[in-house]
């Protein structure tokens, strides 16, 4: 024999497990939408420290070949003048300035690296994020699971017990 209180209990057990499947798959969205939000700030990061990186490596190569243009117009000036090209002194001259532009490169270089790094360690900061949001994920559904079930053997065994009717036995 059916108890009405039985049927009502089951009825709202069912409406609010329903409930419960629109907040999980609301919150899983956000969970998602948080997740891959942060791979692509991940990739950004990264796209951007990679150009970085590029640019230092084009610029400290323009230095390199602006001390070399440099010193061969020191060499072509020196020449005008009728100086002697092969001396030892002009060209530690040459030397000393296309080392100049060399270390004046490196600078450079290592500024860009530094810029880099810094896009890296963000790009870092971003998958942490989105392993963050993964896990917040899969603990919140384990959550909602095991709570899931346990108002759902609640039901059960008030059901159970309205149903059965003891008098007949």
């Amino acid at each position: 024999m059916c108890v009405p209180n039985a049927v009502s209990a089951v009825v709202n057990s069912a409406v609010g497990l329903v409930n419960k499947a629109i907040e999980v798959d609301q919150q899983s969205k956000e969970f998602k939408y948080r997740q891959q939000l942060a791979i692509n700030n991940a990739k950004r990061a990264n796209n951007e420290a990679l150009r970085q990186k590029q640019l230092g490596i084009d610029e400290a190569r323009k230095e390199k070949i602006q001390g070399i243009q440099e010193a061969n117009r020191q060499k072509a000036i020196n020449s005008a003048i009728n100086f002697d090209l092969n001396s030892e002194t002009l060209n530690n001259t040459y030397e000393d300035i296309i080392n100049q532009y060399k270390n004046q490169a490196k600078t450079i270089e290592n500024s860009y690296n530094l810029k880099s790094n810094q896009y890296f360690t963000q790009a870092n900061s971003y998958l942490n994020q989105a392993k963050q949001a993964n896990d917040s994920y899969k603990n919140y559904i384990l959550k909602t699971s095991i709570n899931s079930l346990d108002d759902f053997g609640q039901v059960s065994s008030e059901w159970y017990s309205k149903e059965v009717n003891y008098d007949h036995f």
